[in-house]
């Protein structure tokens, strides 16, 4: 997905202007203003010339894909299993009518 603050911050960093960065792409200036504000997602194939033109590569205009959200499970279900001595996805299934029933699941973003 298309980044419009970092097209942004690059443009600003390079000292040009709308209008300036719109002739290479052969666009309008309001329609590089349209990408920048996050109104309109430009196409692929310009999202390459506008890299080229930033001088960077295409995936700094990208905006970065989030890490895998993971679960957490709690420490009485840590011990569970271990005694078990079964997978996650067979204890869970087993035990339970719903997989996530009665467990502290926190979801969140590995960093």
């Amino acid at each position: 997905m298309f980044d419009s603050v970092r097209m942004r911050d690059r443009r600003k960093r390079l000292g040009l202007t709308l209008a300036q960065l719109a002739v290479p792409l052969g666009v309008h200036e309001t329609t590089v203003g349209r990408w920048e504000g996050g109104a309109v997602e430009p196409s692929v194939s310009r999202v390459v010339a506008l890299a080229a033109a930033l001088r960077v590569p295409f995936e700094a205009l990208l905006k970065p894909v989030p890490a895998p959200v993971r679960r957490v499970y709690s420490a009485a279900e840590a011990v569970r299993r271990r005694q078990l001595g079964a997978d996650r996805e067979q204890v869970g299934r087993a035990s339970r009518p719903f997989p996530y029933a009665g467990t502290t699941a926190v979801c969140g973003v590995a960093a």
